[in-house]
């Protein structure tokens, strides 16, 4: 996710999985620390929008705005203007906001800024990981349901083309991982040979 982020981008997170990947790719493995980051979702926990507004301050206005559940599009369309904003779609922001933001590649962004950018099928390794852990699995599911929620409620056909591609994408991977699974059922039911 940090890879593809447009340099100085403020990227606000939602999903708890993606927090604690974003955490361990900025403070473990240093990625990225051009991009200031703050996740939403723990905005209301105490002590959090105070905490970022001292260490970001220009992400503060937006913390606040969220908390607060007033003039949260107003507050990302203004940090926009000095420095891209990047949001992971979630099920819980209001529709009023989402309709002020449009699609940029794997997140969302002020729509004034943004000119959709195709969303780039699973890698490889995304659906090696997938197959091997139902986790990763709901999180791809979870997202491509998002994304696709969001994307329905704006006009444009092209959005709903790319959410219809995305989707046609991601039954492309469930059925790999399908095949995957009897490949290795088929594996693991092969008789042992003995070791003397």
């Amino acid at each position: 996710m940090l890879a593809d982020l447009p340099a100085r981008a403020a990227l606000f997170t939602h999903h708890f999985e993606t927090g604690f990947l974003v955490g361990y790719e900025r403070y473990v493995e240093g990625a990225r620390p051009d991009v200031d980051w703050a996740h939403l979702a723990f905005s209301a926990g105490p002590g959090y929008a105070e905490r970022i507004a001292a260490a970001l301050p220009e992400l503060g206005p937006v913390i606040d705005a969220y908390r607060k559940r007033k003039d949260v599009a107003i507050q990302l369309a203004r940090l926009n203007h000095s420095r891209p904003v990047r949001v992971e779609p979630d099920a819980v922001t209001t529709p009023e906001v989402r309709r002020t933001l449009g699609p940029a590649g794997d997140l969302w962004a002020p729509a004034a800024s943004t000119s959709p950018l195709p969303m780039r099928p699973l890698p490889s390794w995304a659906i090696a990981e997938a197959a091997q852990d139902r986790q990763v699995r709901g999180y791809l599911a979870w997202r491509n349901y998002i994304d696709a929620s969001w994307a329905c409620e704006l006009v444009s056909s092209n959005e709903r083309k790319r959410v219809s591609q995305n989707l046609k994408n991601w039954s492309r991977a469930m059925n790999d991982f399908g095949r995957f699974r009897k490949r290795v059922h088929a594996s693991n039911s092969l008789p042992k040979q003995s070791v003397r």
